[in-house]
């Protein structure tokens, strides 16, 4: 009796041991699956926050960032008008670049390194915006390379050397070129009102040409056919030292080359007759290469007519030009708008002319 109470002792013992044992390791098992499991669960956790703060630090970027830019421009004493649209689209792309390039966001590190990463440049970025803090480098650089309208070496205030972005051919330049008066006009060859009060401003230039710096610039409208061809042939007899005789003769004879079926022929006729220095086969050559770079007549430098044409163009948009004739005196647009004769206009240009001659002499006394 004694023996199999042993003996049933002795199983249960065995029975408790192996299911303890078991229970033992079915909790390993768990703990292990669960060590396995855990990271997973944080590793999605990471994932899920590292994809919202992407699109927090994106969101920024599209709802601040041009306005930030804006102040800051204004902050540093500048104007944004005085950049052309693209200029403008160019610097918010380098801002955004340059902010990017701020912050280490290599996809090749951890989520966890990436979330830490982000938060720490969207703390960042948001005080750079609300402060104008940004882009500092790339506003600089902006309005170093985009030609001022004022001031300085200003488009609107002082003629334009030849350069590499005018195709090496510099402001046409009439009067005295060391007077602190400047006088601007941007026209169309082409244009009905340009050429009918052409014959004012010859008049003007003459009566003014010791006070006065006059300087000529290009402005071909689209909705003219034939306009920019016309600035073509300005700038190549510009080029043999003839431009404001082809300039004079070019409206004079408007109706010609515009009607002409051989415009070129037209204008190498207008050319010939204009009194202009430098012969019909340089003129030819150095008109029908407008569109590239091609030496001067006295093979000193190369020169792209085209790229004047644009660089003129350019900078009437800068200027905000919507129209031909535009005059600039000394900065300031004279409006035509204000005016419903010709005989008007002259002589609202030429007080203001004498405003200015007579402040200048009283500046110098």
């Amino acid at each position: 009796m004694n023996e199999n109470n042993q003996s049933q002792r002795s199983d249960e013992a065995r029975k408790t041991k192996v299911f303890a044992i078991s229970i033992g390791a079915i909790l390993v098992l768990l703990s292990i699956a669960a060590l396995a499991i855990v990271p997973s669960i944080k590793e999605q956790s990471l994932k899920s926050e590292l994809a919202s703060l992407k699109q927090q630090y994106n969101d920024l970027l599209s709802t601040k960032l041009r306005s930030s830019v804006d102040a800051n421009i204004t902050y540093r004493g500048h104007r944004k008008e005085e950049l052309t649209k693209e200029e403008l689209e160019n610097l918010y792309d380098a801002c955004q670049s340059e902010l990017i390039s701020t912050y280490d966001f290599d996809e090749t590190r951890s989520t966890e390194s990436l979330v830490s990463a982000y938060r720490s440049a969207i703390y960042s970025l948001e005080y750079r915006l609300d402060n104008n803090n940004i882009c500092s480098t790339s506003i600089t650089q902006a309005f170093q390379q985009s030609q001022s309208l004022y001031g300085g070496n200003g488009l609107l205030t002082s003629s334009q050397s030849a350069s590499f972005s005018n195709g090496y051919i510099g402001d046409h330049v009439f009067g005295n070129v060391n007077s602190s008066i400047v006088f601007v006009e941007y026209s169309d060859y082409q244009c009905p009102g340009c050429a009918s009060f052409q014959p004012y401003l010859d008049k003007i230039k003459q009566d003014y040409a010791d006070d006065v710096l006059f300087i000529s610039r290009n402005f071909p409208l689209t909705m003219h056919a034939k306009a920019k061809d016309a600035a073509r042939a300005a700038e190549a007899a510009g080029a043999l030292g003839s431009y404001w005789e082809m300039h004079t003769a070019l409206f004079e004879h408007r109706a010609d080359w515009i009607n002409a079926t051989d415009t070129e022929a037209a204008f190498v006729e207008i050319f010939e007759n204009a009194h202009a220095t430098g012969s019909v086969e340089d003129f030819k050559r150095l008109y029908e290469n407008s569109s590239k770079y091609f030496n001067d007549i006295d093979n000193r430098i190369s020169i792209h007519i085209d790229k004047k044409i644009e660089s003129d163009i350019d900078s009437g948009k800068k200027a905000k030009i919507s129209g031909t004739p535009s005059i600039f005196i000394n900065g300031e647009s004279f409006s035509f708008g204000d005016y419903s004769t010709f005989d008007q206009i002259d002589q609202a240009i030429r007080e203001e002319l004498d405003t200015l001659k007579a402040k200048r002499t009283i500046d110098n006394s």
